[in-house]
């Protein structure tokens, strides 16, 4: 018996598979390109704002490190003697350079001392002009007499026009 073939009347075109296979090829393609270009944009917009947000903190570090060349401050302290209230301390440190050592004061002194304390601030503040000074009352040891007479002292500093550049505060507890 003789064997046909089977293949021989079968002709396949493959040009329209072709076509079809090469559009699917070009639209994915061309959505690809569309995708990373949106991802580029997105990657820009992410590193604008970490660039951003780098520069707010080298300033904060900045400042963190150079504080005492932007601020000057003051803090006074004041207790007194538990077994005598007439004698007290105050101790002014100004800013990371200096403490100025305890200033004793009794009821035959008072007044001297208060004048010295008062001239140690004006000299502080006129020495730093150019940038602005805080000066802060601690008041968590302090006799009300004493609160209420460094009060009066940093509001007559406070409201003198020589001193634009003083800001005064209070730590309470």
């Amino acid at each position: 018996m003789k064997r046909h073939k089977r293949n021989a009347g079968l002709n396949i075109d493959l040009t329209s598979i072709l076509d079809v296979i090469f559009i699917v090829l070009m639209v994915v393609m061309c959505n690809r390109s569309v995708n990373e270009n949106k991802e580029i944009e997105a990657l820009k917009k992410e590193n604008d704002q970490l660039n951003a947000e780098k520069a707010v903190l080298e300033d904060q570090l900045y400042t963190y490190e150079h504080e005492d060349d932007l601020v000057s401050y003051v803090v006074l302290y004041a207790n007194y003697e538990t077994n005598n209230p007439q004698n007290r301390n105050i101790w002014l440190s100004l800013g990371d350079e200096e403490v100025i050592p305890p200033i004793p004061i009794t009821p035959e002194t008072e007044e001297e001392k208060y004048t010295q304390i008062k001239d140690e601030l004006e000299n502080y503040v006129s020495e730093r002009s150019d940038k602005p000074v805080l000066i802060v009352l601690d008041e968590s040891q302090i006799l009300h007499r004493d609160r209420k007479r460094l009060d009066e002292m940093l509001s007559v500093l406070d409201d003198n026009p020589d001193y634009p550049n003083l800001y005064k505060r209070k730590i309470k507890e």
